[in-house]
């Protein structure tokens, strides 16, 4: 009650100095109007769902309770059940993209629950998003912890968390904490699979080590890979190779101790390394490459490689390879060029063919019929978390792209 006088007393003020207050509020999209919304509630979430996803809707009621308890040892904070009030969280079942979101003002979890047909990830989809933006509700809470963001927290309502993680937290130290998460707590997780590391694989064999700055925002002509890597490679870093299986809890500690100071992650790596910044990242990658070579040598030998085409002036990317004809069919991306459809002669000769979408499938060559087939995303043109999934195919005869299917959700 005493609360409640005090912000009233408070937008008093306000309307009295001539101050206009407007809400702020955060949306992802609208999902399709002729949807009917039920809601299912557990003791921490209240889990809004559309008709026809009961099941699904206990499916994630019965995880996010479950990985609760997990997520509070290593984060210091438990998510869920936030300020004395049940947490939204809203299944969007009818978006093609595979995603999550934790979002403050007004505070909720949106969980986008079609699987990713693309990503072959060790652990089912329900399991991995549960666990992921579980910890990210975790996160959050370090907004309410202090004298100082506790007062923030108050004046400021729901805006204020949102803020502060954008303030102190990278999206690196949000995003691998996450990924540790997921790894560790459901068995698997993207640091599991084959390709989500590759890319420091191949550039510590080759003797790119650069610092932590140029790896989170790389360059025109060397590339990095995105945030969510460099932050698993940081945060089970200092997890592994410093010894601090407590790292994420013991920085937002520092934070909510010290929230005027300005680099307090680089602050928390040096109180329990011992080093500079610098130095004890570069441990971690030096320590990574020796324990990445040591799993390699047990592997030997490995099938010989050669570089068909020239080296580009821009970070490029190709993808999605399939042979028809004697000939290597694949996607190209880069910085300076859209997706395109190229077809790779064997000398190294490349032909564009066509403009290609950002999300499809690897492509598939029927010899027989003449076609490269895939599956690409087609999004919805008035719901933004609506769409299909459809199979198109290029004729190699005329060059023309046809579609095979008109809706629904096909993959390739």
């Amino acid at each position: 009650m005493k609360k409640t006088l005090l912000r009233i007393v408070f937008l008093f003020l306000l309307s009295c100095a001539g101050i206009t207050a407007a809400a702020q509020i955060t949306v992802g999209g609208s999902d399709p109007g002729r949807l009917r919304w039920f809601q299912v509630e557990t003791p921490s979430f209240r889990i809004i769902y559309p008709s026809g996803s009961d099941s699904l809707a206990r499916v994630y009621a019965r995880l996010l309770e479950g990985f609760r308890p997990a997520e509070a040892p290593s984060s210091g904070f438990l998510p869920g059940g936030l300020q004395g009030a049940k947490t939204p969280v809203i299944l969007h079942t009818f978006c093609t993209v595979s995603n999550g979101s934790v979002t403050w003002a007004p505070k909720r979890m949106d969980l986008y629950t079609v699987p990713n047909p693309y990503d072959s990830d060790p652990t089912p989809w329900d399991v991995q998003l549960a666990v992921h933006e579980s910890r990210h509700l975790a996160q959050m809470q370090f907004g309410y912890q202090g004298p100082f963001f506790r007062t923030l927290s108050w004046l400021l309502g729901e805006m204020w968390p949102g803020a502060a993680a954008g303030v102190y937290p990278n999206q690196a130290l949000l995003e691998g904490d996450a990924v540790v998460a997921e790894t560790a707590l459901a068995a698997g997780g993207r640091a599991r699979t084959a390709d989500f590391l590759s890319y420091y694989h191949v550039a510590f064999d080759n003797g790119d080590w650069r610092n932590w700055y140029r790896w989170r925002y790389g360059s025109f002509k060397r590339p990095a890979p995105d945030h969510y890597a460099l932050g698993y490679v940081t945060v089970a870093g200092m997890r592994y190779f410093h010894d601090d299986p407590l790292f994420v809890r013991h920085y937002f500690e520092r934070v909510t101790r010290h929230p005027l100071a300005i680099g307090n992650l680089q602050h928390e790596v040096k109180a329990v390394s011992g080093q500079p910044f610098r130095k004890a990242f570069r441990n971690i990658q030096e320590g990574l490459h020796a324990v990445w070579t040591e799993e390699a040598e047990a592997r030997a030998p490995f099938m010989p490689a050669e570089q068909v085409v020239s080296t580009p002036s821009f970070a490029t990317e190709y993808a999605g390879s399939t042979v028809a004809g004697g000939e290597l069919y694949l996607t190209k991306s880069s910085l300076d060029r859209a997706r395109s459809l190229i077809r790779l002669s064997p000398d190294g000769t490349e032909r564009r063919l066509r403009a290609f979408p950002a999300t499809s499938s690897r492509l598939f060559a029927d010899e027989v019929r003449g076609r490269i087939y895939w599956s690409e995303t087609v999004r919805d043109p008035r719901w933004e978390l609506g769409g299909t999934s459809r199979i198109f195919y290029y004729n190699r005869m005329d060059g023309r792209v046809r579609s095979l299917t008109a809706k629904g959700r096909f993959y390739n």
